[in-house]
């Protein structure tokens, strides 16, 4: 017998709408803090001075080079909120969704994934010298996983109830014989 959770509705709502909010505003930061041009990315992570010498056109903002204690500092306080966020995001579409397609098993994988690797993401450009526009990559990833688990699990949320399928009638005796 499969319970009807439709006091939860609203919460679980408020919830995505929270996480929606989140999103946006990481969306936001991202932009506004580093930018989504390899330059901006380049120069966010090595300092000013190392952008200034490999683009030289670029205006000074005179930053400094990320440290691995600063970069740590982010990255703890992310892996929890990407922690919570992904595993909550994934749990619901996963139990709204009934018996959830194999697709779902995969990008709730994926989403994990990417939220390591958004994480990642800054200390390899950094500290392993990968391309900028891996760091871009990494975030665009996360933030499309993380918008689409959004939008599937308010569409679960506001579906209908399925409703009860009736079970077949017994044939009567004597009717389709012949």
């Amino acid at each position: 017998m499969k319970s009807d959770h439709s006091a939860l509705r609203p919460a679980l709502l408020f919830f995505l709408l929270l996480v929606a909010l989140e999103f946006a505003s990481g969306a936001l930061l991202y932009y506004w803090k580093i930018g989504f041009a390899s330059a901006n990315v380049f120069e966010y992570y090595h300092g000013s001075e190392a952008a200034l010498a490999r683009y030289p056109d670029r205006p000074d903002r005179f930053l400094e080079p990320r440290t691995l204690l600063g970069l740590t500092k982010i990255a703890l306080g992310h892996l929890l909120a990407y922690g919570v966020a992904t595993l909550a995001l994934a749990h619901f579409a996963r139990s709204l969704a009934g018996r959830p397609p194999r697709w779902l098993d995969w990008l709730c994988a994926l989403f994990f994934f990417a939220a390591l690797l958004e994480i990642a993401a800054g200390f390899l450009v950094r500290f392993a010298d990968w391309p900028p526009w891996f760091r871009t990559g990494a975030f665009l990833l996360f933030q499309s996983l993380g918008w689409f688990f959004i939008a599937l699990t308010v569409r679960l949320v506001l579906r209908p109830p399925h409703a009860a399928v009736a079970p077949p009638l017994p044939a009567a005796a004597g009717v389709g014989e012949r």
